[in-house]
């Protein structure tokens, strides 16, 4: 049977790992925790989920750990025997052909996060859950910063110690930016109508009508839960997700994650961190890479000359290198030599083609000679012709009677004579 009808392994894998990838959207689990392994060095998490019948290899990257901070704290609370509940991506190991669970997030059974979190925890974690089915948090959505920020919007409150650091840092790092203020208030008793004067104040400067900015940062200082849950709202996870323009969230502490936190583009941990991030290239760096390219250009422009220099030595050294063979006096001198011998050889071949020529003629010479009439009547014969030498007859039947003929002899005498009669032997 001919091979090409049959899959190799890595063809049936890949076919598995998209058809798996296509059927299943992420799922919630229970089940008991086994063999869990902290990989130290790589920030993974690596375990089995269990049932009585049944068990699953899990994975927990390092990424997803770093942007879920009750996924941070879940994690520390891990070990085995351990029941907890998850939101996972079934994925397809194409390596190995085993089937994993890459874990989202992880909760308490039911009956101990009620108690230890409370109505407003499950409420977030729902939200939590339903944005990321939809993909707000999908890092193929996360928009890049450009390499030199120049001009940025600080969505925030003016009242808060938060922009205080943020144009410290700024300033001592890149006074060359441009900075513009989109004032909001950034807590209240009423988050969600907190959290519309935040989406409002975002949309006016990722509009466009006060500029094209580079980067957009959304920030306020630490607080209790309650004093950040604005930034929890989903009216502004959806308006962060839309935005055109790069968001970078500073919300809180390191510790605080909230929902923005999670669809914004860039995640910092303090507003501090997020002024960090839009001057990664400070006046210092920038000087500093300037004086690095000036010496690189340096270093090229005289290795370049150094290199045309050597270059050029080597052609002179060619051209007077008398003893070289590619120097030009040599090659002119092989020319020349060359030239010589075609000139003798044309000579030679014009000289033997007059030879052939010339005997070939004196041939032809003795054969005209041979041939030449006079010749034959020096040797005593006549010929006949009319009267008028027009017409000379080889047969004597074609004589009329009474014709009158001329009778050629040697040096030119004719003679006239008449046909009086007719004797064939």
């Amino acid at each position: 049977m001919e091979n090409d009808n049959f899959l190799s392994i890595t063809e049936l894998n890949f076919l598995l790992k998209n058809s798996i990838s296509e059927i299943f959207t992420p799922l919630k689990i229970h089940g008991e925790i086994s063999n869990f392994i902290y990989q130290q060095s790589s920030g993974h998490c690596y375990f089995s989920l269990k049932d009585k019948n049944s068990q699953i290899r899990c994975t927990i990257w390092k990424f997803t750990i770093w942007r879920n901070s009750n996924l941070k704290k879940m994690v520390a609370t891990l070990k085995n025997g351990k029941q907890i509940n998850v939101l996972a991506k079934v994925n397809f190991y194409e390596v190995k052909g085993e089937i994993q669970l890459n874990i989202e997030d992880i909760f308490e059974p039911e009956n101990q996060t009620q108690q230890k979190h409370g109505e407003l925890f499950l409420k977030l974690q729902n939200l939590r859950q339903q944005l990321f089915s939809e993909g707000l948090f999908d890092i193929k959505h996360k928009k890049n910063l450009p390499n030199l920020v120049e001009n940025i919007a600080i969505v925030t409150s003016s009242q808060t110690a938060a922009l205080q650091d943020i144009l410290r840092t700024l300033q001592n790092r890149t006074p060359f930016m441009k900075i513009s203020i989109f004032e909001t208030p950034v807590q209240g008793s009423d988050t969600l109508e907190t959290a519309q004067k935040i989406v409002a104040a975002l949309q006016a400067a990722d509009s466009g009508k006060f500029g094209k900015f580079d980067a957009i940062l959304i920030c306020r200082g630490g607080g209790s839960v309650e004093d950040l849950w604005a930034f929890n709202e989903e009216i502004l996870a959806r308006a962060i997700f839309a935005a055109n323009t790069p968001i970078i969230s500073g919300i809180g502490h390191e510790i605080d994650t909230t929902l923005a936190d999670d669809v914004a583009d860039i995640r910092a941990a303090t507003p501090t961190a997020a002024a960090q991030e839009v001057s990664k290239f400070s006046k210092d760096d920038l000087l500093q890479n300037l004086q690095y390219l000036a010496k690189k250009l340096n270093k090229n422009l005289v290795e370049n000359l150094q290199t045309k220099q050597q270059n050029l030595d080597l052609l002179q050294r060619r051209i007077f290198n008398k003893t070289s063979m590619n120097s030009p006096n040599n090659l002119i001198k092989n020319y020349q030599e060359k030239l010589q011998v075609l000139q003798k050889n044309l000579a030679y071949k014009i000289k033997e083609n007059l030879f052939k020529k010339s005997q070939n003629l004196q041939i032809l010479q003795q054969k005209l000679t041979l041939l030449n009439p006079e010749n034959v009547l020096q040797r005593g014969y006549v010929y006949v012709s009319d009267n008028e030498n027009q017409y000379i007859f080889n047969d004597a039947q074609k004589i009329k009677q009474n014709a009158e003929l001329l009778l050629h002899f040697k040096n030119q005498h004719n003679l006239l004579v008449k046909v009086i009669g007719k004797n064939f032997a």
